[in-house]
């Protein structure tokens, strides 16, 4: 029988220097506009006043399959298209998921985090547990001594302090999981920028069961793309349908079509790997 990680000794709360935007340097570099242009007009040709229609509740089809082979091409994630949910970004997502688990659970987060994940929650009703961050990731002790059961996590370039969780500190969180019958929301917004981003482990891919998976499109396209997606379990994905599968999706569908395109024909895949070029001829 596997071991659950022992507890690490970097119980240091964070004291490094952290960024000064919650947006990403690397985002300034925009999607190529002739490119995004092109995609536009091949999906208002192939489409045409069917973009007039209704969006599926939770998104279209082609991008939703769309999304499932590409996180399975580069991030290592086997998920199914009927549990990816599209949405207006990570910030819809983290209201819709305290409607979906509930109010009544604690919360835990990072500390620092990202100050609209706590807003948010807060504007929820929910209690909220900030857990300091250690150099690998979350304090061992404050996560064991917690008394919550919904864990919201950073793994890879926390804002605002771009503290990167182990192999060691993921294998600990899911741990933390298990155990407890918890649930942790993966944030994973930053790590597409990442050199070395097929090697990082998700923590989704690491175990499916107790994982919500979140990433947008707004860093890596252009800020004004207020598009991202969540990947659930099964388990969760039949709550969310029974729950909340009635919600409207919050995406055009142009906008939804025209990501499909980008991401089946290799585009995106390409400004990535030319936006990680930059970063790593910048020394970053």
């Amino acid at each position: 029988k596997k071991r659950s990680p022992e507890p690490q000794d970097e119980e240091d709360c964070f004291t490094g220097s952290t960024t000064q935007s919650g947006e990403s340097e690397e985002g300034e570099e925009y999607f190529p506009l002739t490119v995004y242009s092109k995609a536009v007009r091949a999906v208002l040709a192939d489409y045409g006043e069917k973009l007039f229609e209704k969006s599926p509740p939770t998104g279209h089809p082609v991008l939703k399959e769309a999304i499932a082979r590409y996180l399975n091409r580069n991030r290592g994630i086997r998920a199914k298209a009927a549990n990816v949910i599209i949405g207006s970004g990570s910030e819809y997502f983290y209201g819709i998921i305290v409607d979906m688990l509930g109010s009544d659970k604690t919360y835990a987060v990072e500390k620092p985090c990202y100050e609209k994940i706590k807003k948010i929650y807060e504007l929820k009703g929910v209690k909220i547990e900030e857990l300091a961050l250690g150099k690998n990731g979350i304090n061992s002790k404050e996560l064991l001594s917690s008394t919550a059961t919904v864990l919201h996590v950073t793994p890879y370039g926390s804002y605002p302090t771009g503290v990167t969780a182990n192999a060691r500190k993921r294998e600990e969180y899911i741990g933390w999981a298990r155990k407890r019958g918890g649930v942790i929301i993966e944030d994973d917004f930053q790590s597409e920028f990442c050199l070395n981003a097929r090697l990082t482990q998700t923590l989704f891919a690491s175990n499916r069961k107790c994982v919500i998976y979140l990433n947008t499109f707004s860093k890596t396209i252009f800020p004004s793309m207020r598009a991202g997606y969540m990947v659930l379990p099964d388990e969760y994905a039949e709550l969310y349908y029974k729950k909340l599968g009635f919600y409207s999706c919050t995406v055009p569908l142009l906008e939804q079509l025209v990501i499909a395109r980008i991401l089946n024909d290799g585009s995106f895949e390409r400004h990535l790997n030319k936006l990680r070029r930059h970063k790593k001829l910048l020394g970053k």
